[in-house]
């Protein structure tokens, strides 16, 4: 017969393991500085760019990750998406017309290059916004991870960040 008070103690070890098991496996997403560029032109955008973001993706874990990106000048850029905060909804918005990210399966090859993180490893890149366009909102750069030895990947998400406030001089 099953004794329930060495059920529980067993439940709570396993639970213990699992969450000590979580927090050794972590990737650590921050922004690292925010400054001011000499504004320079980006096709994406309607207005020029004139500040960097720079980003850091640290492993903090005892095992490999993967991150994925697309390759620029044979570098690996990794952002999938930038969220923006969404102050009336109270929440995070994809840049996507249903606010939702794309499902991994149908997201191009273009994106998939992929990049090996071993233990205490990490990697720098920068973003670009405009202070006129992007002023006041607060965003999160996104990419997407997995464990070296697993088939399922999944989105991390960078600390916010705001680009900087609205200057109405400038617009």
């Amino acid at each position: 017969m099953l004794n329930p008070r060495r059920f529980v103690v067993g439940l709570v070890c396993l639970l213990f393991l699992a969450s000590s098991f979580n927090s050794q496996d972590s990737i650590e997403f921050t922004v690292t500085s925010v400054s001011d560029v000499s504004p320079f032109p980006i096709t994406h955008m309607s207005k020029k760019a004139d500040t960097k973001v720079s980003f850091r993706i640290s492993n903090n874990s005892s095992g490999d990750f993967v991150l994925f990106g697309s390759l620029s000048e044979g570098k690996l850029m990794p952002v999938r998406y930038i969220l923006s905060f969404n102050t009336i909804k109270d929440k995070w918005e994809y840049p996507t017309r249903d606010k939702k990210p794309v499902p991994w399966i149908d997201v191009s090859a273009t994106y998939k290059n992929e990049l090996v993180l071993k233990p205490d490893d990490h990697i720098d890149f920068e973003s670009y916004f405009s202070s006129v366009s992007d002023c006041g909102v607060v965003f999160r750069a996104t990419v997407q991870i997995r464990e070296r030895k697993s088939p399922e990947t999944k989105e991390i998400r960078s600390s916010p960040f705001e680009v900087g406030k609205c200057d109405t001089s400038t617009r």
